[in-house]
């Protein structure tokens, strides 16, 4: 027994990532911490009960084991693989290293899209802005328009954004949510994409969104993640393992679906207007990216492609009382939308919804092949 557990482990070596591992225990980790403080926040004295933390952390630890169980398996059938090449230039050097080479989607015969907008919400990050522009200005498929949202800058955003040949419009009232609103609504591409005025989209951006949504007419939303820049490498780990392997893993679980990623997401244009219905735009301490993951709907497709990784700022913990602003406000959006439906319900919708999508998808798939020659 112990012979074999060594050969399972060594071929987990070789055939896992270091990162797979580390996004594994990170996002494990997170899920204990993030669920620690909401044992903090919803105690009746605002102080932490030993059973919450104890059970909160548990959690964590088996979501650990069983991931981690689960990349074990994979060794031990799949064998041993060789890790992809990466090749960029510039600031996308270490982006495009440590990411896999995109995989061709599986095609159910639908037609390309024509048109995609990509929405960029600002507030006075006119420097930000001028690069992230930049990197959509030397796209292999370019997109077919761009706006820029400024949301009361006092800076020269408007000025950078006109300069880059963008769109702009005005969302006076603060808020990401309502800036992200404004310029969804102001969109005209069969596909929304989403950009910080911080991110640093790939080469490929925008032909990876076209490719995603082309090949598949059940997909409604796209994310990919983040890789920061700034700072420091602790604080580049932190933020990729545990900040947004956690919200990915955690947020995943409190919805019944994958969330969105705000520095990297795209919606289809009707998935906008019925997701519209239903976010909180009075709600001025609401994250966009949350909002609208929990307003998909049930039946709605949602990917994850780690080939729309984009660079951003590592700014998020620049301030520890900022960085709890942002998670206070994220466990807000929780408590917000679970009042609106109920966890369990959530879940059992989403199970239901996503059983019909793949029914869709099945009758697509054989609908595809029978019209082949």
């Amino acid at each position: 027994m112990p012979a074999l557990i060594a050969r399972a482990v060594a071929e987990l070596g070789s055939s896992v990532s270091f990162n797979q591992v580390l996004r594994t225990v990170g996002s494990s980790f997170g899920t204990a911490i993030s669920g620690a403080v909401i044992a903090v926040n919803h105690s009746a004295d605002g102080r932490p009960t030993a059973t919450g933390i104890s059970a909160t952390f548990g959690i964590g630890a088996n979501v650990c084991l069983v991931v981690f169980g689960d990349l074990l398996a994979h060794a031990v059938v799949a064998g041993p693989r060789s890790d992809p090449a990466g090749s960029s230039r510039s600031s996308h050097r270490r982006l495009s290293r440590a990411l896999p080479a995109p995989r061709a989607p599986q095609r159910l015969g639908w037609r390309p899209m024509s048109r995609i907008s990509v929405v960029v919400p600002s507030y006075n990050d006119a420097r930000m802005l001028e690069v992230c522009l930049t990197a959509l200005a030397t796209q292999t498929r370019a997109p077919d328009e761009i706006i820029v949202v400024d949301n009361g800058s006092t800076d020269d955003t408007v000025e950078v954004a006109r300069a880059a040949g963008a769109r702009v419009v005005s969302e006076p009232r603060r808020g990401v949510l309502r800036a992200t609103a404004c310029g969804f609504d102001a969109a005209v591409g069969d596909i929304i994409g989403r950009l910080d005025a911080d991110s640093r989209p790939g080469p490929e951006w925008t032909a990876r969104l076209e490719e995603l949504f082309s090949a598949d007419p059940t997909l409604d939303a796209v994310t990919g993640t983040g890789a920061f820049y700034g700072r420091g490498p602790v604080w580049h780990f932190v933020g990729r393992y545990l900040y947004l392997g956690g919200y990915f893993l955690f947020m995943g679980a409190a919805m019944g679906h994958r969330p969105v990623f705000g520095s990297s997401f795209a919606l289809r244009r009707p998935a906008w207007r019925d997701v519209r219905t239903r976010i909180h735009l009075d709600d001025p301490r609401m994250h966009d990216d949350l909002d609208i993951s929990f307003a998909l709907g049930p039946e709605m497709g949602v990917a994850y492609d780690p080939a729309l990784t984009v660079l951003v700022s590592a700014r998020p913990f620049d301030t520890f009382s900022g960085f709890v602003r942002r998670a206070s406000w994220g466990f807000h959006v929780v408590a917000v939308n679970w009042s609106d439906i109920g966890w369990l319900r959530r879940l059992w919708l989403s199970a239901q919804g996503q059983r019909r999508r793949r029914a869709r998808r099945r009758v697509i798939a054989r609908s595809a092949s029978a019209s082949l020659p």
